[in-house]
């Protein structure tokens, strides 16, 4: 056991570089896990956080660098505009004659209003065989991980339908957010409420669903095909007025919704930001509306085409493996260049982080996989000051220096040569 010890110590004397980036790497890992569990309030950073918390680096993938998606013409948008509650079921009837694979309203009717309106909406709504009405999750509990109330129309519509919640996981936050995710399944007291999309989706291919259910995510990345260009789009009621080729909604998945008083004239009502907005940082209008992003989810649940993410554990492999690579670089640099090394490790840090957030967009744009290198670029940022400080003030206690001990010989020549020849 003795052997193996020295046998390790004369390895690591050897090898000083590697065990200096090798206990550097590990401080660097000990800093990230207690600033990540300190209680601290850092209400001074606010407005920086405030500024980037919105922002991701695989937007600019979307917005600037994606190939053009083909569009899906199994999905047709139609606009209600400013349509009364009887002039939207003037649509629906002329829809539902059309024979339609599904029709999915997103819309919500809470409360009565004029009541042979409501009628002649409720008596449409009968009529039609696959139709899936939104509803709205509200009151979430944390403790429970689930929602105390369940807002749909049901109160006005009695009768047993198909209902799917249309809530968006950023929807509720302050301000604005841009809605990346959505949840396929959410807590509702006891039970489990089925997202708006992944109900119609259901309706429209029983098998479409089957990979969300074995992936099993609280939450999925949605992987935007494109806004109203890529769908048929029908504003509302004008292609109704005059005969219209009823083809275009034969078998089709018809998605009913707002978006604008017309394609021309957008509005603050459900729209949201989404990663194909054109100016994807400092951003200063939303570019899709709800019933746009659940088109991009059902299209993306009936095709199978996911966006895969990294798992932790192997973002934490990868950053510990680059993170050694650096500071092994850095200790290199600074033997190399020493009064250069200053300016040197912070252009190696800035090219070394442009090449890793290269690398991750060029792995999504292309395999649709979302590299995790937030870890990553964070132990490369702080990895100089943790070597500075191992340097400085670790190094001499973790490896001290074995003190030489004097030479004889040289002890004995100061004691045969006096200073001084004394004379008798």
């Amino acid at each position: 056991m003795i052997k193996r010890l020295s046998s390790y110590r004369i390895f690591f004397q050897k090898n000083k570089r590697f065990t200096d980036s090798l206990v550097v790497t590990v401080i660097v890992f000990v800093f990230i896990g207690l600033f990540a569990k300190l209680p601290i309030g850092l209400g001074f950073l606010n407005p920086i956080g405030n500024s980037v918390k919105d922002f991701d680096i695989y937007d600019v993938v979307f917005s600037k660098f994606r190939s053009e998606q083909t569009a899906d013409t199994n999905i047709v948008l139609v606009n209600i505009g400013d349509l009364d509650r009887e002039g939207i079921a003037r649509q629906l009837e002329i829809i539902n004659d059309c024979s339609p694979k599904v029709i999915g309203l997103d819309l919500l009717f809470y409360t009565k209003k004029d009541r042979i309106k409501d009628s002649i909406l409720e008596r449409t709504i009968k009529k039609c065989k696959n139709i899936v009405l939104a509803s709205r999750l509200d009151r979430y509990n944390i403790k429970n991980d689930s929602y105390d109330s369940l807002l749909s129309s049901e109160q006005l519509f009695k009768g047993k339908y198909s209902t799917g919640f249309a809530n968006l996981p950023e929807e509720d936050a302050e301000g604005y957010r841009t809605i990346r995710r959505f949840r396929p399944y959410a807590k509702y007291k006891s039970s489990f409420e089925t997202a708006f999309p992944v109900k119609i989706a259901e309706l429209a291919d029983k098998n479409s669903i089957r990979l969300l259910n074995q992936r099993n995510n609280d939450k999925e990345l949605i992987n935007y095909r494109g806004n109203l260009n890529k769908y048929f789009y029908l504003e509302s009621m004008d292609p109704f007025k005059n005969p219209f080729n009823g083809q275009i909604l034969k078998d089709k998945i018809v998605l009913i919704g707002f978006m604008g008083l017309d394609i021309k004239t957008k509005t603050f009502e459900d729209i949201f930001f989404t990663p194909l907005n054109e100016r994807y940082a400092g951003r200063a209008f939303p570019d899709m509306y709800g019933v746009v992003i659940n088109a991009n989810i059902i299209s993306m649940l009936i095709r199978n085409n996911y966006i895969e993410v990294m798992p932790g554990w192997l973002s934490f492999i990868i950053a510990v493996c680059l993170s050694l690579f650096s500071i092994n670089m850095l200790l290199l640099i600074k033997r190399i260049y020493k009064d250069w090394f200053g300016a040197v490790y912070k252009l190696f840090i800035f090219l070394f982080t442009i090449l890793d957030l290269s690398l991750g967009v060029f792995i999504f744009n292309n395999y649709t996989y979302k590299v995790n290198l937030t870890l990553t670029i964070v132990a490369i940022v702080i990895g100089p000051t943790c070597l500075d400080l191992y340097e400085l003030f670790l190094r001499k206690r973790i490896f001290p220096k074995k003190k030489e001990k004097d030479e004889p010989s040289a002890q004995l020549s100061s004691i045969s040569r006096p200073d001084v020849i004394s004379r008798k």
